[in-house]
C-alpha cells in the first residue's frame, strides 16, 4: 500500500500514483540537532507494517544519527505519534548529552 500526506492525514494513494515523477510522498518531517548527533522524523509513504494480525500502516520513523544512540529507531502510525516520538526522543538524546558535559566539566576537560 502507497500514501501520501494531507497536511496530518493519511491518504491511501494508487501504484501508478505513488511511481508519478511529478510527486513527492516521502518525506523529511522533524529535523533536530544536538551537537554532532541528529534526529530525524520521516513519513515513509509505503507501509512498514510487517505484522500479519495488524492492518494499520506504518508510515513514519525516527531515527537517530550518530552519538551514543546511533542508529536508534523508532516507528510510528500516526503523525501525531510521530511528532510526540520525536520529541520524546530527542529529550533523550539532549539528556545524554547534557550529561555528558556535565561530566566533562567535572574531569576539567571541557
Amino acid at each position: 500500500m502507497y500514501y501520501k500526506l494531507n497536511g496530518k492525514q493519511i491518504v491511501e494513494v494508487s501504484i501508478a500514483e505513488f511511481e508519478s515523477k511529478n510527486t513527492t510522498f516521502s518525506k523529511p518531517l522533524f529535523k533536530s540537532k544536538f551537537g554532532e548527533v541528529e534526529v530525524s522524523t520521516i513519513f515513509m509513504a509505503m507501509d512498514h507494517n510487517f505484522d500479519v494480525n495488524s492492518d494499520e500502516p506504518i508510515l513514519f520513523e525516527t531515527m537517530v544519527f550518530g552519538g551514543e544512540h546511533n542508529d536508534y529507531q523508532e516507528r510510528y502510525h500516526t503523525y501525531d505519534r510521530a511528532e510526540e516520538g520525536h520529541k520524546r526522543i530527542c529529550e533523550m538524546v539532549d539528556k545524554v548529552a547534557i550529561n555528558r558535559d556535565k561530566r566533562l566539566r567535572e574531569l576539567g576537560i571541557k
